[in-house]
């Protein structure tokens, strides 16, 4: 009697919510790997490389501005939405939030481009600076101003 005893099987709810979780995950997983497959598939290498490149040093301004504030406001606008009273207030966070973000991304959006090839310069000299990788990064930085408003408005839906 160490061991459990072997259970006939799920039962149908639990099948049911075992495979709204695999496919959940899979969607997941193409999300988050897709772009990945995509370039697999269709570039060359240099291609791959500026790609991740500019996605690592784009993602640096998501992870250490736009995350902490996004997991911020998703606490409180819990806190606040669990109260009725309170969507007044979770309204003009957002509002607030929102234009915060903005003005963040917008100076990634003004700046980013314009300094992109000099930022990998300094960082990568030449070898990165004379690829397709400023441009890529040029458009990167109008991506910020994209991710800034998604992820508190996400946040407040959630």
């Amino acid at each position: 009697e160490l061991l459990p005893k072997r259970s006939a099987g799920f039962e149908s709810t639990q099948s049911k919510l075992l495979l709204e979780f695999e496919i959940q995950t899979f969607w997941k997983f193409l999300l988050a790997e897709g772009e990945k497959m995509v370039l697999m598939m269709t570039k060359g290498l240099g291609d791959q490389a500026s790609f991740g490149l500019v996605t690592n040093l784009g993602s640096i301004v998501a992870r250490f501005i736009f995350q902490p504030v996004e997991e911020m406001s998703n606490t409180v606008f819990t806190k606040l939405t669990q109260n009725n009273n309170d969507r007044s207030v979770a309204v003009t966070l957002l509002a607030t939030l929102v234009k915060l973000n903005v003005i963040i991304g917008l100076f990634f959006t003004c700046f980013g481009p314009n300094f992109s090839f000099t930022l990998l310069h300094i960082l990568y000299t030449s070898t990165w600076s004379t690829t397709d990788a400023p441009s890529l990064l040029s458009f990167y930085c109008v991506y910020v101003l994209l991710m800034a408003v998604n992820g508190i408005t996400e946040a407040f839906v959630h």
